[in-house]
């Protein structure tokens, strides 16, 4: 069975950059120094750069929670529990392993691939030592994950501990900017990545359990044509998906000086109305319809 593409094609690929400042919290980032002057305007005790490590920390928690829902995901593929069988008549090896998981592993040396032969089903085996092994590696880096939200809660908890004028204003203040220039692309491609696992993993349940019925040659080359089909037009809707994204978020940055100069009080508890990607995409929908 042929994967929807993803771009990403090793489960390291989407992996946080702990060594990276992300483009929206950076020092020339005027959106970001706004935000930050306006949110310690009336404090002397804490500076830019303190404001910086708070959002850093902030963002590498929701970044390695979102992470660790992928490969969640990905476990569940590969273990067979994506999806519950429903008592089907056909029963079949559920166990489906992502291309991303796949390629990780033969990164690693922990599979080997050959050439399969040419024959009806397009049921992939894997022995059971590999199995094992996927499923421990994955669990690893659920752990692994784990302890690094817990290592950057600890040092976003000391960190606020540290600067004594610091309230729970300014942190809310903080978290709203981080949440919706920093979280929200990322939510927007695990969603994405989400569905393409899950799609897939439907896909190759349906062909084993086909294959299993014994088709003839001509109902395998009807079938393969349509999941073909289904494929291209699966691939059509993420294309158009990601140039929604990449619209809406991308040319929030394109000129912060033609963005009305009236930003969004970032020092209150009040909802926050009027942030740019909102303004933005609002522009965009009432002229342009997708």
């Amino acid at each position: 069975m042929t994967d929807v593409d993803d771009t990403d094609d090793n489960i390291d690929d989407n992996d946080p950059k702990q060594d990276q400042i992300p483009i929206y919290l950076l020092m020339n980032n005027k959106l970001f120094v706004h935000m930050a002057q306006n949110t310690i305007r009336s404090v002397q005790s804490i500076s830019m750069n303190d404001v910086q490590q708070l959002a850093l920390s902030m963002h590498h928690i929701a970044a390695f929670h979102i992470q660790k829902q992928i490969t969640e995901i990905y476990l569940k593929s590969v273990t067979g529990t994506l999806q519950e069988s429903e008592n089907d008549l056909i029963e079949v090896d559920r166990r489906v392993w992502p291309m991303q998981v796949k390629s990780f592993l033969l990164t690693r040396g922990k599979l080997t691939m050959t050439p399969s032969p040419i024959v009806t089903t397009t049921m992939e085996t894997h022995t059971e030592d590999e199995q094992l092994i996927c499923k421990q590696i994955l669990q690893q880096r659920l752990q692994d994950m784990n302890q690094k939200i817990e290592h950057y809660q600890h040092q976003l908890n000391e960190k606020k501990n540290s600067l004594i004028e610091f309230t729970s204003t300014m942190e809310e203040a903080i978290q709203i900017y981080v949440q919706e220039y920093g979280v929200r692309p990322l939510e927007m491609k695990r969603d994405l990545k989400i569905a393409i696992v899950t799609y897939n993993y439907e896909s190759e349940i349906l062909e084993r359990k086909y294959s299993q019925d014994a088709p003839n040659q001509y109902q395998i080359e009807v079938a393969k044509r349509l999941i073909d089909t289904r494929r291209k037009v699966e691939k059509s809707k993420r294309a158009l998906l990601e140039l929604k994204q990449e619209i809406c978020y991308n040319k929030s940055s394109i000129s912060f000086d033609s963005i009305p100069v009236s930003m969004p009080t970032w020092h209150n508890n009040t909802t926050i109305k009027d942030n740019v990607p909102q303004q933005l995409l609002n522009k965009y929908k009432k002229t342009n319809s997708i």
